[in-house]
């Protein structure tokens, strides 16, 4: 499944490191990990932030050292379309459901077209989300319930973007 997620995030154009991907803009490098939890058999899409202002010399963040960080099932609302109308027509459960490996309510075909779906997702995210001014609204309608580092949430909240000093 990791391998499926970084190949399709990969086909997004998206830099890949050590089973990490990455987006890069002047202001923010996005971070990509999909990884698989301890216990079971569900991978995540860990999706992280780095502000280029908060720490302007790291090139390859890990997830950890990001200043946003959300995993992709809890981002927004879109499903394919093969979604729509089902009883999973919602991003969280059905992004859940497509990435427990072996969960026989969908298709290995359905599957992938969910992992493809969610890297074209979050290569348009990291396309068009790439400063901090953007950042600040597509965060607080697509993912309010995320973690923001302190720091990061200063600078938003205090309109202190980039360039703005």
């Amino acid at each position: 499944m990791r391998s499926a997620i970084l190949a399709a995030l990969r086909h997004q154009g998206l830099e890949q490191t050590n089973a990490r991907s990455y987006a890069r803009s002047a202001e923010l490098i996005w971070v990509v990990w999909p990884q698989k939890a301890r216990y079971s058999r569900w991978f995540s899409i860990d999706v992280g932030l780095l502000s280029r202002e908060l720490t302007p010399d790291l090139m390859h963040p890990t997830y950890d050292e990001c200043h946003f960080l959300c995993d992709y099932a809890f981002i927004g609302e879109r499903v394919p379309e093969a979604a729509k109308g089902s009883r999973f027509d919602d991003h969280r459960s059905y992004f859940t459901m497509a990435l427990t490996v072996d969960d026989e309510r969908i298709s290995d075909t359905q599957r992938r077209e969910a992992v493809e779906f969610a890297a074209a997702d979050l290569g348009t995210l990291t396309a068009t989300v790439t400063s901090m001014q953007a950042f600040g609204p597509w965060r607080a309608t697509q993912a309010p319930d995320s973690f923001l580092h302190v720091e990061l949430r200063r600078l938003l909240t205090a309109g202190l973007l980039p360039g703005s000093r």
